[in-house]
């Protein structure tokens, strides 16, 4: 019995009657939430092979007990046995009913998140091997001075020209002189690929990320052409 501020209410009473034997479910219900104390602390028992297993297969025997339990809780709270006389014990019953439900439908919502969520991601789908090797390829070159030294950017990063002696060449700033896939810095004779968004990357790294998301890894634009 337990009471509220005011000493003449009480959250379940010993006066309310309900046809049903709804206290006799709450408490069955309160076992079974102490029963499942000790499953909280599975990993205390990993070192004890014996221990472990007993304690697997009373967890499964909770979960039997907890689904008997919540049948039983519905046919008599909601199988046609009045209660009007008892307001305050039908609400703890549905309290309890909520979180059952909820423990016992999550895996079901869980998996039509998931199945949402991958009919979204399957639009995002790895490239072909034709599609990937379609890109324009191109040698990274490091800029030299007169004296044949490097000449540097930053303290870093090296600077270079994209696509020297080819049909394009363009400049590379030491900031963008990375790919952004491993991390590492554009070393002289390097193979590029260029995305149609014009973003840069090494060839070996961007094959691999395409054949797994079609899209740029710096600004999510598709390389698949759209129909």
């Amino acid at each position: 019995m337990v009471k509220w501020q005011k000493p003449n209410r009480y959250l379940v009473s010993r006066n309310e009657k309900h046809q049903a034997p709804l206290s006799i479910w709450i408490v069955g219900y309160a076992v079974g939430c102490a029963a499942s104390i000790p499953i909280l602390f599975h990993h205390c028992f990993l070192p004890y092979p014996v221990l472990s297993r007993f304690l697997e297969r009373f967890k499964w025997m909770v979960k039997v007990y907890f689904f008997i339990w919540f049948v039983i809780g519905n046919v008599w709270l909601f199988g046609g046995y009045p209660s009007p006389g008892a307001p305050n014990l039908r609400r703890l019953c549905v309290m309890f009913l909520v979180f059952s439900y909820l423990e016992f439908t999550m895996p079901f919502i869980l998996c039509a998140v998931l199945a949402c969520c991958c009919g979204d991601l399957g639009l995002i789908r790895g490239a072909t091997s034709e599609c990937i090797n379609s890109l324009p390829t191109y040698t990274f070159k490091l800029q030299k001075d007169g004296s044949g030294s490097i000449r540097t950017i930053n303290s870093e990063v090296k600077g270079g020209v994209e696509a020297a002696g080819d049909e394009k060449e363009c400049a590379i700033s030491g900031d963008d002189a990375v790919c952004c896939i491993c991390l590492a810095s554009y070393a002289d004779n390097d193979v590029l690929k260029e995305l149609p968004c014009s973003h840069f990357f090494h060839s070996s790294c961007v094959d691999k990320w395409l054949k797994i998301k079609a899209v740029c890894p710096l600004c999510k634009c598709t390389i698949l052409s759209k129909k």
